[in-house]
């Protein structure tokens, strides 16, 4: 899964989050919604990083890593080291 890829699912599960949390009169819609939202912020903070050293891309992410000047790889798939 690439980062824009991962960054595009931190943004559905954002939005269906603030939807039902919003505007659904059910409590456990309401709850769902908010665990939705919950999820969407831990997987920003877990993977939205630097593939190199590991800093963290902050609220608006360019090109390059602020720490370490890496060029950050949008759409390369990401290797998994098993």
């Amino acid at each position: 899964m690439t980062l824009r890829q991962k960054q595009g699912l931190i943004l559905l599960l954002t939005v269906v989050g603030l939807v039902l949390a919003l505007w659904h009169p059910n409590v456990v819609v309401m709850a769902a919604g908010i665990m939705l939202l919950l999820a969407a912020s831990l997987l920003y903070l877990v993977w939205m990083r630097c593939p190199e050293c590991g800093a963290w891309f902050g609220k608006y992410p360019g090109d390059y890593c602020k720490d370490c000047g890496a060029k950050i790889p949008w759409d390369e798939k990401t290797k998994r080291n098993l």
